[in-house]
C-alpha cells in the first residue's frame, strides 16, 4: 500500500492503514521500555557504586563465647559402682531372695540355682580328701619308723594335697549356685524369677553404690583443649528433673586428654554428692568452666589468636567492627591459650574484630566485614 501524501498541508503528513500504525506505535512503545529499564539498571548500579565509593573492606575475626558462656551438656547421673551379678553355672532357679530397689550388704545372697549335682560332687571331694588325709598320716608315721622310704612319704603327702585340692574346687563351684551381692548398696535391677533357666555368664541382678554419683560427659578438641590447659576446672551439676532444684559443684575425676580414636571425642567424668533431684538415672545439666589460679570467675569470651592487637604502653586495644565503621576499644585479656585469648574486659561474644595483618582504618572510616579464613 502506498501512503498518501497531502502536499498543500504546512506539516507532511503520512497516512498509513490503521492496522499498521497501531504496529508500528507497539514497537515504538516497547524500544523506550527497553532504553527505560536500561537507564535504571545503570542508575541503580552507579548509586551502588557511590555507596560503596569510600568503603574500605576489612576482614575480620569473631570473639567466640568462653566455655561458661553455654557450654553444657545433658547427661544422666550413673551410680558410682553399678556392679552385675552374674551367674556362674547354667541351670534352674530355685530362689529368689531379693526385690528390686532393696538395700543388701555386700555378700548377702540374692538367689539360688538348683545344686543337687554340684552338693554331691563336694561331699564325693570331701570323702576323697579325707582318706588322702589319713593315708598321709600313716605314711608319715611308717616313715618315722623307717618302715617306708622318703619317695613314698611325699607321694602319699602329694596326693592329700591334690585331694585337698579337689574338694575345695568342688566346694567353690557349689557355692557358686549362690549369687551374692558383690558390694553393699541397691539392687537396681533384677532379671531372673523363680524355676527360670539361666544360662553362664548371663547378668541377673545389678547392685549400685548410690551414695557417690557420677556424670560422663564426651567433648571434642576445640571444647576439651581450653577447658584442659586451665589451672583449675569447675564443673556444676543441675537436675533437670526437679523444679527449682540447686545447682551442685562437682569435682572431676578425669579429664582424658586422649581422644577416642572412633568418635574423636574425649572423656569426661564428673563426681556430685546425692541431692535434691541428684540421685541414680536422674537427668542432669552439666556447666563447665575454667579460672585461673584457682579464681571463681570463668571464660565468658575469647578472642582468637587471629586478631590484630595494638599496644600502647600497658594499654592493649583492638578495632571492634560495628555498624558499617570500625572503632578503637580498650581491652584487657587473660593469658594466651590454644584457641585464643580469654577477654577479662571490652569485648563481648559475637564481636567482630579486626583481623591481624589488616591496616586500621581511620576512627569512623565505613568499612564492609568480611570474615577471615585465619582463627
Amino acid at each position: 500500500m502506498v501512503p498518501t501524501i497531502y502536499p498543500e498541508s504546512p506539516r507532511v503528513m503520512i497516512r498509513f492503514p490503521g492496522r499498521y500504525l497501531l504496529g508500528f506505535v507497539l514497537l515504538a512503545f516497547v524500544g523506550c521500555s527497553r532504553v527505560d529499564d536500561a537507564s535504571r539498571a545503570q542508575a541503580s548500579n552507579d548509586v551502588s557504586a557511590t555507596a560503596r565509593e569510600g568503603t574500605h573492606a576489612v576482614s575480620v575475626v569473631v570473639v567466640r563465647p568462653g566455655m561458661d558462656a553455654g557450654d553444657s551438656r545433658r547427661t544422666v547421673l550413673e551410680p558410682w559402682i553399678d556392679a552385675p551379678v552374674v551367674a556362674r553355672h547354667k541351670g534352674i532357679v530355685r530362689q529368689v531372695l531379693v526385690e528390686e530397689g532393696r538395700r543388701v550388704g555386700k555378700g548377702a545372697v540374692l538367689a539360688r540355682l538348683e545344686d543337687d549335682e554340684y552338693r554331691l560332687d563336694l561331699e564325693r571331694a570331701s570323702a576323697l580328701s579325707s582318706q588322702a588325709d589319713a593315708e598321709a598320716a600313716r605314711a608319715r608315721k611308717s616313715a618315722a619308723d623307717n618302715l617306708i622310704s622318703q619317695h613314698e612319704l611325699e607321694v602319699a603327702e602329694a596326693h592329700a594335697r591334690a585331694m585337698k585340692a579337689d574338694e575345695n574346687l568342688a566346694r567353690l563351684e557349689c557355692q557358686r549356685c549362690e549369687m551374692r551381692a558383690p558390694i553393699a548398696g541397691v539392687v537396681r535391677l533384677s532379671r531372673v524369677e523363680q524355676d527360670a533357666i539361666v544360662d553362664e555368664g548371663e547378668i541377673l541382678f545389678h547392685v549400685s553404690e548410690t551414695t557417690r554419683l557420677r556424670a560422663s560427659i564426651y567433648l571434642n578438641a576445640a571444647d576439651f583443649t581450653p577447658w584442659a590447659s586451665s589451672d583449675t576446672k569447675i564443673a556444676r551439676v543441675t537436675p533437670l528433673s526437679t523444679a527449682a532444684a540447686p545447682a551442685q559443684a562437682g569435682h572431676v575425676l578425669i579429664a582424658n586428654p586422649i581422644a577416642d580414636p572412633v568418635t574423636g571425642l574425649h572423656h569426661v567424668e564428673i563426681e556430685v554428692a546425692p541431692g535434691p533431684g541428684l540421685a541414680p538415672g536422674a537427668e542432669v545439666l552439666v556447666d563447665l568452666a575454667a579460672s585461673k589460679n584457682g579464681g571463681d570467675s570463668a571464660t565468658q569470651a575469647v578472642l582468637p589468636r587471629g586478631a590484630y592487637l595494638e599496644r600502647k604502653g600497658n594499654a592493649l586495644s583492638v578495632y571492634r567492627v560495628a555498624q558499617g565503621r570500625a572503632e578503637k576499644v580498650l581491652v584487657q585479656l587473660g593469658e594466651a591459650r590454644a584457641d585464643g585469648f580469654p577477654v577479662l574486659a571490652g569485648l563481648a561474644p559475637g564481636d567482630l574484630v579486626l583481623a591481624a595483618g589488616e591496616l586500621p582504618p581511620a576512627e569512623g572510616t565505613p568499612v564492609q566485614a568480611k570474615l577471615s579464613s585465619v582463627r
